[in-house]
């Protein structure tokens, strides 16, 4: 039992030196493409904040992709904003970046916790990584895009409409899934695998 308990210690602290290596130097593979990508949970707060004690009722600022990237499904599905990390950024040089194009809000550096990463094999046989950030907005943000070639739409989706897009395929299955790890306080895994909040498992 004391050398599984050791093994499991040194295997987290072996994940969290390469996620720490991962965000002090920024990461792409072999060939310089990127392969990395950061994502944001921005929650939206009401006037009455009354939707902090309704889980489902909180509301987040979504994104809507620009076409069905090229899935021939002609669905623009909603997700996260955020997207991937560039040669030399850190994760939250390229959140804020990447949502000054997408949202049209400029974050202070500061305005983010970072709450962890979560790995995603893809089908072209590599893993990449997806840096989760979280921040809380006490207004509601103008629903506008600096980037109108990759983004349709800006919305401000409560968590049960985000469910209710997702039960039909119309919300990005990376993005609920973070999003329900989230909110079960979950920093690390893998986006491979379903994630599960109240009675919905997507």
């Amino acid at each position: 039992m004391i050398f599984l308990c050791l093994l499991i210690f040194f295997l987290n602290v072996s994940l969290i030196k390469k996620f720490s290596n991962m965000e002090t130097n920024g990461v792409t593979n072999p060939t310089g493409s990127i392969i990395h990508g950061v994502q944001g949970i921005i929650q939206v707060m009401g006037t009455d904040n009354s939707s902090y004690y309704d889980l489902l009722s909180q509301e987040y600022l979504i994104i809507q992709d620009h076409d069905d990237r090229g899935l021939g499904t002609g669905i623009c599905k909603c997700g996260l904003p955020g997207g991937g990390i560039e040669k030399g950024e850190t994760p939250q040089d390229a959140l804020l970046r990447e949502l000054k194009e997408e949202v049209a809000i400029v974050f202070n550096p500061g305005s983010f916790k970072k709450i962890g990463s979560f790995s995603k094999k893809r089908p072209e046989g590599f893993t990449n990584y997806n840096f989760l950030f979280f921040t809380r907005l006490s207004y509601r943000p103008l629903r506008k895009t600096n980037d109108p070639k990759e983004v349709s739409n800006v919305h401000i989706y409560s968590l049960r409409q985000i469910i209710y897009l997702s039960r039909f395929g119309r919300f990005h299955e990376g993005s609920i899934r973070l999003l329900f790890n989230f909110l079960n306080g979950i920093n690390f895994g893998s986006l491979n695998e379903t994630a599960s909040f109240h009675c919905y498992t997507f």
